[in-house]
């Protein structure tokens, strides 16, 4: 199987991606020259001005992304060499510290847990980037009233059917948000 690739030659951004990746535990092979680039890389996460070293490779600039995790997750995504999804799921688990799980075609392809409310809609913005798809649906805990309401209002300018779900035999549902 294919792995994830660094290659820079920014202290700072090494250092900021090789600390990213151990948190995430994720597999990943540092290289040192671009002109030996292991066979066993799948993308390679990098800065914008090392791209044109790599021209016939697969690559991330994490540097022109928002937040590192956001670049990590478009190489993740890029490693499994899907481009599109015919129908993506992202299931919500109210509460003060929400979880996120995001399935494509029948497969969970990410979880998180946000430290507000308020940053489900902008998390679920980027996982709609990262994860496209011809099909998306929302599905959110019936728990938290207010708190999944709140969330609920922030997701309407989604345009995106969102359902509400009675979680209380289910224990994905209590695993999501980490209690």
């Amino acid at each position: 199987m294919k792995t994830l690739g660094v290659y820079t030659k920014d202290f700072s951004l090494y250092h900021d991606i090789i600390k990213e990746l151990k948190k995430r535990k994720l597999a990943y092979v540092l290289f040192s020259s671009s002109k030996n680039v292991p066979k066993k890389i799948g993308v390679i996460l990098t800065s914008k001005k090392e791209i044109p070293e790599l021209k016939s490779h697969k690559t991330v600039s994490v540097d022109i992304y928002d937040s590192l995790d956001f670049a990590i997750d478009v190489a993740l995504q890029k490693l499994t060499g899907k481009e599109i999804y015919s129908k993506v799921f992202i299931g919500i688990d109210p509460g003060e510290r929400p979880g996120i799980a995001i399935i494509g075609d029948d497969v969970l392809l990410q979880k998180i847990q946000t430290s507000d409310p308020s940053e489900v809609v902008i998390c679920i913005r980027r996982l709609l980037k990262v994860y496209p798809s011809k099909e998306v649906y929302i599905r959110i805990g019936h728990g938290s009233v207010i708190i999944r309401n709140r969330i609920i209002n922030s997701l309407i300018p989604l345009k995106i059917p969102i359902e509400i779900v009675d979680e209380t035999t289910t224990k994905v549902g209590r695993e999501i948000g980490g209690k």
